[in-house]
């Protein structure tokens, strides 16, 4: 997942490293084992970087696919599911980018991510949704007059 150009200052200088290295040691596979809320029966273990065919009724069940990335956009009925490029990223497991201990990384397919991250992520869009209200509206919020301009 790309990092945010606002939060890239809470990452150390040498995130590059560290990510790939917590890649490397998963072994360029999904370490999630349920972490996401999703129950995968084990660990997810989705291949980086590798186009797979996701089975709707098991969407933790992943099948190889070797199309090229031509079904990437529609349903491959040769598989009966949804092909999806695998894109293994670091996540933190506290949502502090500060804490960069190995136990705090884990690596994980992007559909593993963003379920662990939902929570967090409807949090900042509420605070979001009603600072944009409050300048919409004329209010002066926590952060200042800037607002008005800011968000929009």
């Amino acid at each position: 997942m790309p990092i945010r150009e606002s939060e890239k200052s809470r990452y150390p200088k040498n995130w590059p490293v560290i990510s790939r290295a917590i890649r490397e040691r998963s072994g360029q596979r999904c370490e999630c084992i349920g972490q996401c809320g999703s129950d995968h029966g084990g660990r997810c273990d989705a291949p980086n970087g590798q186009i797979v065919i996701r089975d709707h009724k098991r969407p933790w069940i992943w099948k190889s696919h070797t199309c090229g990335g031509a079904c990437l956009t529609e349903r491959c009925d040769a598989w009966g599911g949804k092909a999806v490029l695998i894109i293994l990223t670091v996540m933190h497991l506290d949502h502090m980018p500060e804490n960069v201990a190995d136990e705090n990384l884990l690596a994980a397919c992007q559909r593993c991510h963003l379920r662990y991250d939902s929570p967090h992520h409807q949090r900042n869009a509420a605070e979001t949704r009603a600072i944009r209200a409050d300048a919409a509206s004329g209010q002066v919020g926590l952060f200042g007059a800037c607002l008005s301009g800011c968000l929009t």
